[in-house]
């Protein structure tokens, strides 16, 4: 039985990898924007920003002075207003004429600064002149043990020059650069991980469906072995069910042999019972018979022929005895007709008027479906057995009902009679041969009725209750 309160492996295999992807994409974001935050991502980023400011003095200076003469009060605005939008990045302006003749730094997180870095006054003075003579753009890199030193010059006129310049933390972006590293090493092991894991889970649900199907198609009786599916957990499951398939096997086999007994004892005390039962039968009148015999043999002519008459009685009797007995093991091979229920009722019922009449017993039958398809000699057969057994138990002054329906596909035929019943010991082996609960009765027209209605596919049964006895035949819809 499916129990909800547990998912099922298929399920779990995919909130798993829901959860791996999910926990290596946000490892692999938080790893990305520590990166972001390396020296080498800084120092492209620091670069673009450095150039960009240096580049871009000196057209927005021109567009207000179009000559090439420095008006030192602009520049240094436009300058400053540049650096103000970059954190970190300070700038000045450099003359041939009149070295270092501006200095911004309005980012700086001590106040304003004005003095140009003395450290670095020999290179931004090396770069601004050779800004100057290539008329381009220089760059500059210098990393120390500390941090790195970002530079750029751009050329402003013909005589003075644009710098700028910042510096990186290198130990606060190598410590970036390493965490990125070790996060990103990080989920790529929980991405290896969980893929193996995802691996190893999907080939345990295939082995696991495997061994189900394998289950499900083996037969107790034939003892399948399910292989080995080379994993240590899984074998032990495949081991207990081996074992206990094997066991099943040997408990089936000890049953047959159990149940083939029992229908060997059954079958030897079904015999016992008839031969019982016909030796019971062709005793009384082959005793009789020879009885009369002697009688006859000592008598006169008029002794002779009564005996002769009651021997000739006796034969008839064994004769019916024996059609009986051949009617049990002789196939039957129903004739299939169209019959009209009432029509054959009112005939087979007819035939026992007079006797019911004499006996001071009724006969009631009622129909609720028109027609049938049946063979109707062997039907009569049987309906004659149950209408004589019932009429025979019903007490004086009662009837015997015989009620037909129809129930879907099946015809229902009741026979009721007012009698005490049948003991219980005789109701499991009440259609054998040489079973009877009526006295002087031979035992086997309920076999014989029995196996009618079977041949029909139907069946013949006796209904539970406590007032009263009700024998049933159902018969299938069946065409001709």
């Amino acid at each position: 039985m499916h129990n909800s309160r547990f998912p099922t492996l298929r399920t779990s295999i995919n909130t798993l990898v829901f959860l791996i992807i999910t926990a290596s994409i946000i490892i692999g974001f938080i790893a990305h924007q520590l990166y972001g935050h390396g020296l080498q991502a800084q120092t492209v980023k620091t670069t673009e920003v450095v150039e960009k400011i240096c580049q871009e003095t000196q057209p927005q200076y021109h567009r207000s002075v179009p000559d090439k003469e420095l008006k030192i009060d602009l520049a240094s605005t436009i300058l400053e207003l540049l650096l103000s939008l970059a954190s970190g990045v300070e700038g000045g302006i450099w003359s041939e004429q009149g070295g270092f003749v501006a200095y911004a730094f309005p980012t700086y997180e001590g106040g304003h600064k004005k003095d140009t870095p003395q450290a670095e006054q020999a290179h931004i003075i090396q770069f601004a002149q050779e800004a100057l003579s290539l008329k381009q753009k220089v760059s500059y890199q210098r990393i120390g043990e500390r941090d790195l030193l970002i530079f750029s010059a751009c050329p402003l006129t013909d005589h003075e020059s644009i710098w700028v310049m910042t510096r990186l933390d290198v130990r606060a972006t190598y410590v970036a650069e390493r965490y990125a590293m070790a996060l990103g090493g990080f989920a790529l092991v929980i991405f290896i991980i969980g893929i193996w894991h995802i691996f190893m889970l999907l080939r345990w649900s295939r082995l696991l469906d495997s061994m189900a199907t394998s289950i499900a198609k083996s037969l107790p009786s034939g003892g399948q072995i399910i292989a080995s599916s080379g994993y240590r957990d899984l074998d032990q499951i495949v081991n207990a069910f081996n074992t206990f398939n094997t066991q099943i096997k040997s408990a089936l086999e000890h049953s047959m042999n159990l149940e083939r007994k029992l229908q060997h004892a059954e079958r030897s005390a079904l015999i016992g019972r008839m031969v019982a039962g016909l030796a019971h039968e062709i005793r009384n009148p082959l005793g009789a018979i020879r009885l009369k015999a002697e009688n006859a043999l000592a008598g006169d002519i008029e002794r002779r022929t009564i005996a002769l008459t009651f021997i000739l009685k006796q034969i008839t009797r064994l004769e019916e005895l024996l059609a009986r007995l051949l009617s049990l093991v002789r196939a039957i091979k129903p004739e299939i007709q169209k019959i009209d229920i009432s029509v054959w009722l009112n005939e087979v019922i007819s035939l026992h008027l007079e006797k019911a009449h004499s006996s001071g017993k009724a006969l009631k039958f009622q129909s609720m479906t028109e027609y049938w398809y049946f063979d109707p000699v062997l039907m009569t057969e049987v309906l004659d057995n149950l209408i004589q057994n019932a009429l025979q138990h019903t007490r004086h002054g009662d009837s015997v009902q015989i009620l037909c329906t129809r129930k879907s596909n099946i015809l229902s035929i009741q026979i009721t009679d007012t009698g005490t019943g049948i003991p219980m010991e005789l109701r499991h082996h009440l259609f054998e041969p040489f079973v009877s609960a009526r006295h002087g009765g031979i035992g086997l027209g309920l076999a014989h009725a029995h196996d009618i209605v079977s041949a029909h596919g139907g069946t013949l049964r006796l209904l539970d209750q406590a007032t009263s006895t009700t024998f049933e035949i159902e018969l299938p819809w069946q065409e001709s």
